[in-house]
This record gives C-alpha cells, sequence and structure tokens, in this order.
C-alpha cells in the first residue's frame, strides 16, 4: 500500500502549481474567450471513467459533483485530484458550485481537494460555494472552519442562483 501512494500526487502535491500557475493542464485555454462547451464536453469524457466525480458546466457556472464514500482507494481519489487540480482550468471569474450531497466521509485529503478546488478558482477572481452537505458533514465543515472559507447551501438550486 506503501509504495503504491508513492507514485501518486496528492492534494497538497500541487499548492505551489496550482497558486503559480507554473503547470498547464491539456484543458488549459489561453484565448479570451474559451470555449465552455467543448471543456465540458472533455471534461466529461475523462470523468466518464471515474464514478467519483463529475465535473460540467451548467448555465453560467461549473458544477463539481463528488461521489465519494468512506473508503476510497488512493487510485481513485489520485483520479478525482489530478483531473480537478491539474486538468481543469476554470476561466476569469469563474463560478463554481461542489455539490458533496453524495459524500459520506469528509476527511483531511478531501478536505485539502476542497481547499486546493478554491485557491484554483479564486486565482481567477472567481468564487466557489458549497452545496448538499449531509447534517453530520455539516459539523465537520464549521469544525475545521471552512464554513469561513465557503458559502454553504443546502441544495444545488440555491447555491447555482447564489450567483
Amino acid at each position: 500500500m506503501i509504495s503504491s501512494l508513492k507514485k501518486h500526487r496528492f492534494p497538497f502535491d500541487s499548492i505551489h502549481e496550482a497558486n503559480t500557475g507554473s503547470r498547464q493542464g491539456p484543458l488549459s485555454s489561453t484565448s479570451n474567450a474559451p470555449d465552455h462547451q467543448q471543456i465540458s464536453i472533455q471534461l466529461s469524457q475523462i470523468a466518464s471513467n471515474n464514478p467519483h466525480v463529475k465535473l460540467v458546466r451548467e448555465s453560467d457556472c461549473w458544477l463539481i459533483s463528488l461521489h465519494m464514500q468512506a473508503a476510497i482507494e488512493p487510485d481513485a481519489f489520485a483520479s478525482v485530484h489530478t483531473l480537478i487540480v491539474e486538468q481543469w482550468q476554470p476561466e476569469a471569474k469563474a463560478r463554481c458550485v461542489v455539490d458533496l450531497h453524495e459524500v459520506s466521509y469528509l476527511g483531511s485529503i478531501l478536505l485539502g481537494l476542497l481547499i486546493n478546488i478554491r485557491t484554483r478558482v479564486r486565482s481567477t477572481g472567481g468564487t466557489v460555494v458549497l452545496c448538499g452537505l449531509p447534517t453530520r458533514l455539516l459539523h465537520v465543515v464549521r469544525t475545521a472552519s471552512l464554513d469561513r472559507l465557503f458559502d454553504l447551501y443546502p441544495t444545488r438550486t440555491e447555491a447555482m442562483k447564489s450567483f
């Protein structure tokens, strides 16, 4: 198990790259008007093999739906992290909703992923909100003081209307 952990990048491995923009993923856009529909299709194709994440463009914002249970394998989490932190390049002033209604465990790795998503989006001048937190996970979010970093909404619809 330890040897398999060494070959994967985890959330905190890419903080410097995400903050400095020194690493460009294959889905980055250098034009002023990125084709959001095409990017969404590319991301959907990449994510289609990953049952733990859905990343799509919906209306005028990005929607990241996480589907994670208590025991997620390191390989599975590494692929989620790669998709979101290394390949997804949000546009300027991106709006992002992270839907957590299918998350049953919120440990340090997932908390780190949420922080990385926030860092990535805020570096564009954008906003990230969380929605769908089960009641017991809401306590974890508040204990970790993430309610100071993210606006929280009970449903996806309310979160998307917040923009």
